[in-house]
């Protein structure tokens, strides 16, 4: 069977639409800055890398471009806060569509309604195929399989006891980036003492009973939110259009 890729073309949407844009500002006014993109640039260069993976991965991978839906996200019907310190429309570059549209009509290209790049990576990657997954986001040791880095090309192989010791770690110290803050007071340092010493559910919710001055029950109620918006689908967790929300 000719081996799957799975590529995280997000970064690729970002990294190369801001390189290939231009600020003109025509003074002192706000509203006289003028945004304009090089859309025979970043074709260029959009190109050339799809290339560089091709070259690496040999030319009989089946090499698959995902891409978050832009609109919605079903971690915001679990913490309404998810990536809320983020402003979709001044955070994206000029050029966003055009590039998604891209990668549409010139590659094997994936979205799925409310799911992020990084769920079709860890969906691919736990499936029949076992793709190999191409990210610079740290969030998907948190799946089982080889991760790539999308400049070196160089793999990190993690297993489900590494993976699963990673999730409940992201569970513990929340991430500032997606705006969820994990559990009061512990920081990396204290997750990975708390993690070295038991490694359990039981664990992390027994460090948000006592950061938040909870009972167990409340407590697993505040841990489960955390863990569910760390937490990466895999392939059993999503069929037909259908999310299942992760359970310890």
């Amino acid at each position: 069977m000719p081996k799957t890729i799975a590529i995280d073309a997000d970064l690729m949407v970002y990294t190369i639409g801001f390189s290939c844009q231009q600020v003109i500002d025509f003074g002192d006014d706000y509203d006289h800055v003028h945004i304009s993109g090089d859309k025979v640039r970043a074709s260029s260069m959009l190109a050339a890398e799809a290339t560089k993976l091709r070259e690496h991965f040999g030319t009989k991978a089946r090499i698959v471009f995902c891409l978050s839906d832009p609109k919605e996200n079903f971690r915001k019907d679990v913490l309404e806060s998810y990536k809320g310190n983020r402003n979709n429309s001044s955070n994206r570059p000029c050029m966003f569509s055009f590039i998604r549209e891209w990668f549409m009509h010139n590659t094997e290209c994936r979205w799925e309604p409310r799911l992020e790049a990084d769920d079709l990576l860890g969906i691919m990657a736990t499936g029949p195929e076992r793709a190999l997954m191409v990210s610079i986001d740290k969030d998907l040791l948190t799946i089982p399989g080889i991760l790539y880095d999308p400049e070196t090309l160089t793999p990190q192989k993690t297993n489900a006891a590494q993976a699963h010791y990673n999730h409940l770690f992201q569970t513990l110290c929340g991430d500032a980036v997606d705006n969820y803050k994990g559990c009061p007071g512990l920081g990396k340092v204290k997750a990975a003492r708390l993690l070295d010493e038991d490694c359990s559910w039981d664990a992390v919710v027994a460090a948000f009973a006592k950061a938040h001055k909870v009972d167990a029950e409340e407590a697993e109620e505040l841990a489960l939110v955390q863990a569910r918006v760390a937490y990466i689908l895999h392939h059993e967790d999503y069929k037909d259009g259908e999310v299942t929300l992760w359970t310890p």
